[in-house]
């Protein structure tokens, strides 16, 4: 998947995104890796944001600290009910 598509509105490059995806880096300017998440999660269909996050890191990207970035509320109640499956 390409990152750049979820962030046509950014001057960013993709390899910039992906190494902040990977933790290569800490963050691209202004953006840090929540909110990355925030916007795969808000963009992408919940299995590409699956494969674009990774199954390793889908628990981070459903973290407290993303999920309180999530609008609307509808939205981030769903992030929060399938962070808590994830948990257990």
């Amino acid at each position: 998947m390409n990152l750049k598509n979820y962030f046509w509105d950014y001057s960013f490059t993709e390899e910039e995104l992906q190494d902040l995806l990977s933790g290569k880096e800490n963050s691209i300017v202004h953006l840090k890796i929540e909110d990355l998440y925030v916007r795969i999660l808000k963009s992408a269909r919940w299995y590409d944001a699956i494969e674009i996050i990774g199954k390793e890191n889908i628990k981070n990207a459903l973290s407290e600290k993303v999920i309180k970035k999530i609008y609307p509320n509808s939205l981030r109640h769903k992030f929060e009910i399938a962070g808590r499956i994830l948990s257990e």
